[in-house]
Parts: C-alpha cells; structure tokens; sequence
C-alpha cells in the first residue's frame, strides 16, 4: 500500500536539495537548483555537512573550539551561497547543517 505524497498537500510544496561543498562544481548545482525551484514555485534547502573532528580532544575544549570553528565557516559558506540563490532566483533557501 503507497501513500500519497504530502507534498502536494495545501500548505506543502516541493522542496530540491543541494549538497553545498568546495567543489567547483557546487556553483552550477546552486545556480541550476535555485533557477529550477524558481521555475516550479519549490523551495530550495542549501545542506553542508561538517566533517567530523577527533572527538578523543580532552584538553581544554579542544574538540568544542573545532567544532564552533567548523560550524562557522559552514554558515559563512552557506551564507555566500544563499546570496547566489536569491541573485539569481528571487528566493530564500532554507539551511541545514549537519555533522557526519
């Protein structure tokens, strides 16, 4: 037995997801996603997953400093990208950031 798709739900509405990453290739998938979602009336949600760091650290706060660093260089890269979005789409991204 399927369900139905809640997406098409009032209220609801598609949503495309892009991996934001230091490839070269990421530009384009941001740019093409940010122009498709416009295109459909979708959202677009921007992921960054931060590597995560030697959780062993014991001295002083060594691995709360590595994660509070990686965490803001993820939302400055997200923040970069989200300008490309709305220059080239109109619209808002959601952010989401992860570590794995």
């Amino acid at each position: 037995m399927s369900s139905k798709r809640r997406s098409y739900e009032v209220g609801h509405k598609p949503k495309y997801l892009v991996i934001i990453d230091n490839t070269p290739e990421c530009d384009r998938a941001v740019y093409y996603a940010a122009r498709r979602a416009a295109r459909n009336e979708s959202g677009l949600i921007m992921l960054r997953v931060s590597e995560p760091h030697d959780r062993n650290q014991q001295g002083l706060g060594v691995a709360e400093v590595m994660r509070a660093e990686a965490n803001e260089e993820a939302n400055t890269t997200l923040t970069r990208f989200a300008g490309r979005v709305n220059g080239a789409a109109g619209i808002t991204p959601e952010r989401a950031i992860r570590e794995g």
